[in-house]
């Protein structure tokens, strides 16, 4: 395996981890019960893990499509 794609598959693994983390501790928070806290800390953090949740998605959507275009690269360099 080349060093580029190795680097690829331990980044890809760790966007995976950090996507996995932020769906799991946004659900935990989903069903804790919030009654007696200060709403406006709940919603500030609601609002905080939801974005952390969405840019590890994002960052994960764009690690794929980066391997897209390495991809096509390659096959353009090789004359596929």
């Amino acid at each position: 395996m080349s060093g580029g794609v190795a680097q690829r598959d331990e980044l890809r693994g760790a966007v995976g981890e950090v996507d996995a983390l932020a769906v799991i501790v946004l659900e935990s928070f989903d069903r804790a019960d919030w009654s007696g806290a200060d709403q406006l800390l709940a919603e500030r953090t609601a609002y905080a893990l939801g974005m952390i949740a969405r840019s590890a998605a994002t960052a994960a959507s764009k690690l794929d499509g980066f391997h897209l275009i390495s991809v096509e690269c390659i096959k353009h360099r090789q004359g596929a």
